[in-house]
């Protein structure tokens, strides 16, 4: 981190970097942790989702510096662990959980349940997932907000990992047309969003 003294106690260190990228780190950190593969191929998707996920926790938290500190606290540790169903797919044998009928969101929401985190936590990051199959009045509107804040720094960790053109002179948020992101744009029209 090239800082200007000798960083000697934890509690320096989490002053210096701020409790947002310490929790950043220990969740990636946890995430790494719980899932390997011994598949070069797998191997290699990992790697790209745990740099993809980092990225888009760290555009959380650089995009949210006028939310509380809960509710950004909120955001950046969501928009991480709303990667986890993918990263268990990647590790895993994706034809055997593909076989369960489950999406990556669901069984992220799963191991999430599983893992006994708190329930705003893994609805927000489920909700990540979800949003763009959802009209925004489905969600209060800060709330929705809030998820579509997430959804887009998901998506811009995505495109810096994971595409052929990693500059973001080539990403445009409103120009997914897949199904899946049919609400995306109307999303984005939130007036928090502007």
């Amino acid at each position: 981190y090239a800082l200007p003294c000798r960083i000697t106690s934890l509690e320096q260190a989490v002053n210096w970097l701020g409790l947002d990228a310490v929790r950043i780190l220990g969740l990636r950190y946890a995430m790494r942790a719980a899932f390997s593969t011994d598949s070069e191929e797998r191997r290699r998707r990992l790697d790209e989702l745990w740099t993809a996920s980092g990225l888009a926790a760290e555009v959380a938290q650089r995009l949210s510096p006028e939310l509380d500190a809960g509710a950004r606290g909120l955001l950046v540790s969501a928009v991480l662990l709303s990667f986890l169903g993918r990263i268990a797919i990647a590790a895993a044998a994706p034809r055997a959980l593909e076989a369960l009928g489950l999406t990556a969101g669901q069984i992220g929401r799963l191991l999430m349940l599983e893992w006994k985190l708190a329930a705003p936590l893994v609805d927000c990051a489920a909700g990540i997932e979800t949003l763009p199959l959802h009209r925004p009045a489905a969600f209060a509107p800060d709330h929705g907000a809030l998820l579509a804040l997430g959804h887009l720094c998901v998506r811009v960790g995505e495109h810096i990992a994971c595409a052929d053109s990693r500059s973001l002179a080539t990403f445009d948020p409103g120009g997914d047309e897949r199904a899946e992101c049919f609400h995306w744009c109307e999303h984005l029209q939130h007036p928090a969003l502007a």
